[in-house]
């Protein structure tokens, strides 16, 4: 495994460093040492956003590359452990059409060739080429998904180790850069959750490949995804399996999230505008996750695109969209408990707490002043979060809430 500790490849080494000797006053031995910035190569450091919606089908980031420098940015999700790819396709790759890389790959004419930078150079002229930063780093082993490749490896500053294989579908190869997400002390010295060494001049999009899972949903007790009535609160149960083995995942983090419904946050709903809910739960040993949930769509059309469903967002990702039976008008009912007497009573001490909340957080949206409201509140009644006020925001500027109810 070949190991190259640079600050992201930005450096190209012009010689190796010499003890000069001084005799009498005389220099009789000297050696220059130095070093030049690569114009070929650029890095990519970041951080995970974990508030951000996600999809793993599809890219969770992007990234624009201009010059040869360092860009920072954000992927979305909470993908920390799992290793992450960058690459220039649009799509995200099917495991099956990846490859180790060989050294035809990397050498000039090759599967980098048709970058901007790299087209029509011979790669044995500069020595930052893909043929010498790969080259003799083509015995290591890497995992994506489920699977494990050979593939290149060079380390970055941290140090990160960075990993190579290939998209081939049979008549178009393309690099894939990987790297664990993870946090690491980066090339400066601060602490990153991912870095990459990419080509210069090019456009980049982040895939993730989390392990499959599959949820299972209980309402008051019922084997089923559909809602009968809104406006009623719920017992919710989610039980958290692996796709393959159907074994019980512990500690998953399962999100429900409710898209343009009427919540206390926002009552009144606005076309162009989208409103999500979200509410978090940690699965227990057994993989069972419960919330209280009550279906908010009343007297909204259909071209507001409300929906209603639930993802595991971590260590795996599956998702299953919810229904609603009746969405009509309005059935007033009485639920003395949910899951037991004293979760109904933390319930309600949560949404009592919330109250003065959301009628702050209501005004704000209403004044087109608040874009971003984060907060947690806790059965103990105690609140933690903040709003984030922007005062130029006009009334038509997208909006999002994120509601996180911790039971303790």
């Amino acid at each position: 495994m070949r190991k190259l500790l640079l600050v992201l490849l930005l450096l190209a080494s012009l010689s190796h460093s010499e003890i000069y000797v001084s005799e009498g006053g005389n220099v009789s031995a000297l050696s220059i040492n130095g070093t030049e910035r690569t114009i070929y190569w650029a890095g990519i450091t970041g951080w995970m956003n974990a508030a951000a919606p996600f999809n793993p089908n599809y890219p969770i980031g992007y990234e624009s590359i201009g010059v040869s420098d360092i860009n920072s940015t954000y992927a979305n999700g909470t993908w920390y452990g799992l290793p992450m790819i960058v690459t220039r396709l649009g799509f995200k790759p099917e495991l099956s059409d990846i490859r180790p890389p060989t050294l035809a790959d990397i050498s000039t004419g090759g599967m980098f060739d048709n970058f901007t930078k790299f087209y029509g150079l011979d790669f044995l002229n500069f020595t930052d080429s893909p043929l010498f930063t790969f080259l003799g780093a083509l015995s290591a082993t890497c995992q994506l998904g489920n699977q494990n490749f050979s593939c290149a490896q060079i380390t970055l500053t941290g140090p990160t180790p960075l990993w190579l294989l290939v998209y081939d579908n049979g008549t178009h190869q393309e690099p894939i850069f990987i790297a664990n997400v993870t946090n690491t002390t980066g090339y400066n010295g601060t602490t990153f959750a991912f870095q990459y060494m990419v080509p210069v001049q090019d456009n980049y999009f982040f895939y993730i490949y989390p392990e499959e899972c599959n949820i299972t949903v209980f309402i008051d007790g019922t084997k089923t995804t559909t809602y009968p009535k809104t406006g009623v609160p719920y017992d919710v149960e989610f039980l958290v399996t692996y796709n393959d083995s159907l074994i019980p995942i512990p500690h998953a983090l399962v999100r429900v999230t409710e898209n343009n419904g009427r919540t206390l946050l926002y009552p009144n709903l606005y076309a162009g505008r989208n409103y999500s809910g979200m509410g978090y739960m940690f699965t227990n040993p057994s993989g069972n996750a419960a919330f209280a949930l009550s279906p908010t769509r009343y007297n909204i059309p259909d071209s507001y695109d409300y929906e209603v469903y639930a993802e595991v967002i971590y260590p795996a990702y599956c998702r299953t969209n919810m229904s609603l039976t009746n969405y009509h008008y309005l059935e007033p009912t009485y639920r003395s408990s949910l899951v037991n007497p004293s979760y109904g009573s933390q319930v309600k001490t949560s949404v009592q707490n919330m109250n003065s909340i959301a009628s702050t957080a209501s005004k704000w949206i209403t004044a087109g002043k608040a874009r971003d409201a984060t907060f947690t509140v806790r059965t103990d009644g105690t609140v933690v979060g903040f709003f984030q006020p922007l005062k130029w925001a006009p009334r038509t500027s997208s909006m999002s809430q994120s509601l996180i109810q911790e039971i303790q």
